[in-house]
This record gives C-alpha cells, structure tokens and sequence, in this order.
C-alpha cells in the first residue's frame, strides 16, 4: 500500500495474476481509495499483444469496482480502509462468527481481479487462464552420427473451448548440457495432437548405441501466460535405434 497525490494504491499480489507474464508482476494493475470518499477504485494496465505474447501497455482510466459502507479516512498520519469492502473487492469471502466474535477472510479470488480488465475481456480471459506443458519428447534418426529430438507442446485453459498459442519456445538439454532452443509454431488445447506443423526441433550429436537424458522446458524465458508452470520441464531416456521402445 501507498499513498501518492493524496490518493492510497494498493497493488494485488495474488498468485496467477503477478507471476504470469515479464512486466506485468509489479503493475497489472491497482486500488485506489481516496480518503474521504467510499468508492474503491481499479486502474488496471491494459495488455497489448506484441507479437505472439502479450505485454504491458498505458494505464485505464479509474473504475469504481464497490463501495464500502464508510469512507476512507486519514487520521494522524495514517489511512484507514473499510476491510470488508476491501476484501470482497479482492473477492475474498468474508464471515463473521458471533459466538466468537471473530472475522474471517477467504483468500483472494484471482478471476475477480481479472475481471476488472473489461476493455481485454476477450483476449485476457482466454491467455490468463492458459496453462502450457510439454506432452512428448520424440528422436528421429538422421544419420550415424545424429539425432534430432523434437517435442510436442499443449495447451488448455479451463472455461474456453478452443485456445492456441504461437511461437512458443522450447529449450533442449542433452544429459544436462544445453542442447538449443526451438520454436513450436502453433500450440493446440488437444493433448493427443500437441501441435500443428512442425514441433519444436534441434539435431544433436547422438552415435547409435548411445544413451542419452533428453530434457526440455516450455517457455524457459516465462514469456507467456502459464497458470501452472510446474508442469513446464519433461525429461526422457529415449532410445532412437529401437523402434520397440517408443518414446516418451
């Protein structure tokens, strides 16, 4: 919380919001609460797509989101705030339990926050709630001395029946040594396809009879809307020269 031009900005720190794209953490937006007035106030930052990712751009115009039932007030140095009207903004859910005269708050609901971006309801909904993972690593053969190694990308986001994603970069380690970084072109939400086009793609130096740990990492950079990132790494022992063992 601060204060600046007699006004009280809080900034929502809330997990899936803050931790989604390069830029956005410090500022997607914030509360303003202006003493003396009982409005709760939401100035968010726009996002703009540049490219195939979305990035920061200039600020909204303020947006009353509530109104408490007391004004902010500024009293010997120190702004207080209407707790309950502040949480629900939030969307936290708030109980009072009489017997023990206590107040309980629920945690932040990060889809409230997001649902003050109304000017990016259709672009925003759909990224922000997108989670990228890696389905499958694959070796081709190319020669004696080669392997190419590819890797299928997917994408789902709960609530939005079809989403995709462009140009969503793919970091390759061989037996823990960086190995390149390819580009999947288009990512599907169909686990069993992954991807349409080429998958992300580097050739290796791989001998037959050779066995090697394949890792990758979607997104190495955090570059794009990822509610899970947990899921991000895959790691494999694949063997390209017998057909029979599949990959993983």
């Amino acid at each position: 919380m601060k204060e600046a031009e007699h006004h009280v900005q809080i900034y929502p720190v809330l997990e899936g919001v803050n931790d989604q794209l390069k830029g956005v953490a410090g500022d997607f937006g914030y509360f303003v609460l202006k003493p003396g007035s009982s409005n709760i106030n939401f100035i968010s930052r726009r996002l703009e797509p540049r490219g195939s990712v979305y990035a920061t751009g200039s600020l909204s115009a303020p947006k009353t989101v509530t109104s408490a039932d007391v004004a902010v007030e500024k009293r010997n140095g120190r702004v207080f705030v209407p707790l309950r009207a502040l949480a629900e903004a939030f969307g936290s859910k708030v109980t009072w339990d009489g017997a023990t005269r206590t107040v309980t708050i629920g945690p932040p609901d990060p889809e409230k926050i997001v649902s003050y971006h109304m000017t990016l309801l259709g672009s925003l909904s759909e990224h922000y709630r997108q989670d990228l993972y890696p389905v499958k690593i694959y070796t081709y053969r190319v020669n004696d001395s080669q392997v190419k190694l590819a890797c299928a990308v997917a994408v789902q986001s709960p609530g939005i029946d079809r989403v995709f994603a462009e140009n969503v970069p793919v970091r390759f380690w061989l037996d823990g040594k960086p190995a390149g970084l390819a580009v999947q072109e288009i990512v599907l939400d169909i686990p069993a396809i992954g991807s349409a086009g080429a998958s992300a793609q580097v050739v290796v130096p791989w001998a037959k009879g050779e066995r090697h740990t394949v890792r990758v990492e979607v997104d190495p950079d955090r570059d794009y809307w990822d509610r899970d990132r947990s899921n991000n790494v895959m790691e494999a022992s694949p063997d390209p020269d017998d057909p029979d063992a599949g990959n993983s």
